[in-house]
């Protein structure tokens, strides 16, 4: 198809071709039209040119003049329908490469509340499907002595011993861990699902006695968690027979595949308050209620350098010794109070009067006994960090 202004010139080319034609066919169109009266007689002669030339000239003047119409009708028409064929992509083009306006500021704003909105109740219809699946009770020698810390959370503690009773379940990690337990909707990156609230968590341990001290600080420098000291013992039944053992067995180093040799610290996350409504916030309650990794959110930590960055990450489950997925397990939390050390450390909660049996629980007590070497270390390695 020609542009406009080409087809103009075209068009003016034609016309002044098609006159030309016209002009120069004449005595052309004179001798043809002649030549059928030259078997007339003589006389006539005269007669018959004067007849061809009054017929002749006004066919071809007719015959240029409809070709000229008859071309300039065509070039009108293609060029009304290639008008017909730029208009509407005239009019999409331009808006197909538009992009499309900006947000304001106050409808971003919405958007991004009801995203969280959304988000929101889908993890509170996770947890309260969660919620209906019987853990059963946990694995204790007299579980109606202990006290439950919430009418529908696993939650609990023994005054006695001094000890916090939780119930959750063995998942697969698909990633190195952030968390040794953590919430069912966060647990790809944990060992355990255990739906208790943190700070509920932490009140029971207020009441067992253990003194909360503080996150990790990584500004002006690195000051690793600090806090009472806490073991960790995780029961489940296997079969009619209840195993017992140090969380640590459960958790590796990556690079080294050494099992963890540090137990955790009561890091205690921290409370804000709301600028809104001026109520406080626990920031673990997001989740981070036993953690592998340095988190300033950490209720329980690890009292060594751990990096957060997934490709930096220390930690991986050792799949070798867990149970199988969503085996219920029971887990004490067991703080170092002073003149409880050495009975804590050596594994008091696999006596076989706690239900614990089987090669197992000797393994529960060999790891405690030899950690403590190492926990002593890692303390002090946690102080040189701190000065």
């Amino acid at each position: 198809m020609l542009p406009k202004s080409g087809k103009v010139r075209f068009l003016a080319g034609v016309v002044l071709s098609v006159v030309a034609l016209a002009l120069s066919g004449c005595p052309s169109g004179e001798k043809k039209a002649a030549e059928p009266a030259t078997h007339a007689k003589a006389a006539s002669k005269p007669k018959a040119k004067a007849a061809a030339k009054s017929d002749a000239k006004p066919s071809a003047k007719s015959a240029a003049k409809s070709d000229l119409d008859s071309i300039i009708d065509k070039e009108l028409n293609v060029g009304k329908e290639m008008d017909a064929d730029k208009e509407p992509n005239a009019d999409k083009e331009p808006n197909a490469d538009k992009e499309p306006e900006p947000d304001s500021l106050e409808d971003a704003i919405a958007k991004g509340k009801a995203q969280v909105d959304v988000e929101r109740k889908k993890e509170e219809e996770q947890e309260e499907q969660e919620k209906l699946r019987d853990l059963g009770k946990p694995l204790v020698k007299q579980p109606e002595d202990l006290v439950r810390l919430h009418p529908d959370q696993p939650v609990w503690i023994d005054r006695a011993k001094r000890h916090v009773v939780l119930v959750g379940e063995v998942c697969r990690a698909g990633y190195p861990l952030e968390f040794f337990a953590t919430y069912s909707n966060r647990s790809y990156e944990a060992v355990m699902a255990i739906n208790v609230t943190p700070e509920i968590v932490h009140a029971g341990l207020l009441a067992v006695g253990a003194v909360p001290g503080h996150p990790v600080q990584f500004q002006p420098e690195f000051v690793p968690p600090t806090g009472t000291e806490i073991a960790i013992e995780v029961r489940w039944k296997e079969g009619d027979r209840v195993r017992s053992s140090p969380a640590q067995q459960w958790i590796r180093n990556i690079q080294t595949k050494k099992t963890l040799e540090s137990n955790w610290v009561f890091a205690g996350s921290m409370f804000v308050a709301d600028e809104e409504t001026g109520k406080r916030q626990y920031l673990a309650n997001s989740g981070e209620l036993i953690c592998v990794l340095n988190l300033p959110t950490a209720m329980l930590d690890l009292p060594i350098r751990s990096y957060a960055a997934l490709e930096s990450r220390l930690f991986e489950a050792h799949a070798e010794k867990l149970p199988p997925e969503r085996t219920p397990v029971t887990v004490l939390l067991k703080p170092i109070l002073p003149g409880k050390e050495d009975a804590v450390r050596s594994g008091e909660a696999a006596k076989p009067d706690e239900g614990a049996t089987g090669e197992e629980s000797d393994k529960a007590a060999a790891p405690s006994r030899e950690a403590e070497t190492d926990n002593g270390n890692a303390r002090q390695e946690g102080k040189a960090a701190g000065q």
